[in-house]
């Protein structure tokens, strides 16, 4: 009579095994329409893992064997980014047609499809998710303040317009980016917005840190960058630089 009692105690008091969670899986394409290069990225998160590899009908085209002290840990979340090789030596250069040949010539390396993400948890469980890749880019926003060139004192907000056109795809969100580089060191002001945004304020106190370095004559870049994400999740970005060290300049401080 006692081992059933028993075996049902057991079974009632036993913790669930429960399997470790992906919480997020992507792989889009980065496209900077200024420089003129496009990247491959993946994104992985979740509870911690020790191997992870990524995989489309070609075969496996990522993967991660986490070392001695990683195994022990878990990783979490990892984000990889492949080698951006530019179009042309000179972006004002580049033709429309070698844009779009350097375009479908790069993403011929990844076809459009399904790409499973396979994962081993730190505690022994697995879990799979699939997510599709298209090639469809979104369209690059125009920045329509500020300009290049233009006073810092002169510079309040970013505005910028969607140039999508029918059939492309549709943006759900920017990331915009004003960024300056004061004596080696890059500072960023950074917002995420949705789809439907048209402008953003910079905050007063990174402005007048900016109008101060360049009265001190320590900054030595200043540009602002919009990042549309397509609802496919590709990205394509648009940078102005507003300022920029001269060479004259640069070349009278190494004088002094």
């Amino acid at each position: 009579l006692l081992a059933p009692v028993i075996a049902l105690i057991l079974g009632a008091t036993a913790p669930p095994v429960t399997a470790g969670e992906i919480s997020e899986a992507e792989v889009f394409f980065e496209f900077n329409s200024t420089d003129l290069d496009l990247g491959f990225d993946i994104l992985l998160d979740g509870d911690p893992w020790s191997y992870a590899t990524v995989t489309n009908d070609d075969g496996t085209i990522f993967f991660v064997d986490t070392g001695e002290g990683l195994f022990k840990k878990g990783n979490t979340e990892i984000v990889t980014e492949s080698a951006e090789p530019p179009f042309c030596e000179d972006p004002e250069e580049c033709s429309d047609d070698e844009i779009n040949e350097a375009i479908e010539t790069f993403q011929k390396e990844f076809p459009e499809g399904d790409y499973e993400f396979y994962v081993e948890f730190k505690d022994g469980t697995i879990a799979r998710e699939i997510v599709t890749l298209e090639h469809d880019l979104p369209a690059a926003p125009k920045i329509r303040w500020p300009r290049a060139g233009v006073s810092i004192r002169r510079i309040k907000s970013i505005r910028w317009k969607d140039t999508s056109e029918p059939g492309d795809s549709e943006i759900i969100s920017y990331e915009v980016v004003a960024e300056m580089v004061i004596d080696g060191e890059t500072f960023k002001n950074t917002a995420i917005l949705p789809g439907n945004a048209k402008k953003l304020t910079i905050p007063p106190e990174f402005m007048r840190l900016a109008k101060r370095a360049k009265r001190g004559g320590d900054l030595e870049e200043f540009k602002v960058e919009i990042v549309a994400r397509g609802e496919n999740l590709n990205k394509t970005i648009t940078e102005v630089p507003v300022f920029e060290l001269e060479e004259e300049e640069e070349e009278e401080e190494e004088e002094e």
